[in-house]
């Protein structure tokens, strides 16, 4: 019952597309994320076509299926907040091979990217990156003062300090430093 409920809809529109002639550009259904056709359904950029009665072909090609860029911009984090540095100011770094390391990055100082790669291109296959960071100021300030003020004003006392974490933009980071409290994936 719940099945010819479904599927009535779908079956009166495609019949009633074949008795008054619907074109495959007349659309059947448009909404400010898709538009469906007899034959496709257009989304932005992108369509999925009917070719056959069981076939589909689609051009879709998701955001985490593109190559990561040799440019990559990405900064740290203690205890999983935005506390290195203002919001928008990020480290950038250009990965000239598929094994490359940053040069020791100090908590709170920008890296800038010493040279820019050519139209952005992809980043080498399996490229293996390492982050260094020097945290000195923070374990010097606990050895101190108990606690350290991050370049943002954030005060983290030694014995609440969990551990540093990176945000980025290609996988598997995320800018959403909120999801990296306790993430271990991330850290």
């Amino acid at each position: 019952m719940k099945l010819s409920r479904l599927l009535f809809p779908a079956l009166y529109g495609s019949f009633l597309c074949i008795l008054t002639g619907c074109s495959n550009d007349k659309p059947i259904f448009k909404s400010n994320s898709f538009t469906w056709y007899q034959d496709r359904i257009e989304q932005g950029r992108f369509t999925a076509e009917a070719t056959t009665p069981d076939r589909l072909v689609s051009d879709y090609r998701s955001p985490m299926s593109d190559e990561p860029r040799r440019l990559l911009e990405f900064k740290f984090s203690l205890n999983g907040k935005d506390n290195e540095m203002v919001s928008g100011k990020n480290h950038c770094f250009v990965c000239t091979s598929a094994n490359v390391e940053t040069p020791v990055i100090r908590f709170g100082e920008q890296l800038t990217a010493e040279e820019s790669p050519i139209d952005n291109e992809a980043m080498d296959p399996n490229t293996s990156l390492t982050l260094r960071v020097d945290l000195s100021d923070m374990f010097d300030s606990f050895d101190s003062k108990g606690f350290y003020v991050t370049p943002t004003g954030y005060e983290i006392y030694k014995e609440d300090f969990k551990g540093l974490w990176v945000a980025g933009g290609i996988p598997p980071l995320v800018w959403t430093l909120t999801t990296l409290w306790g993430n271990r994936t991330f850290s």
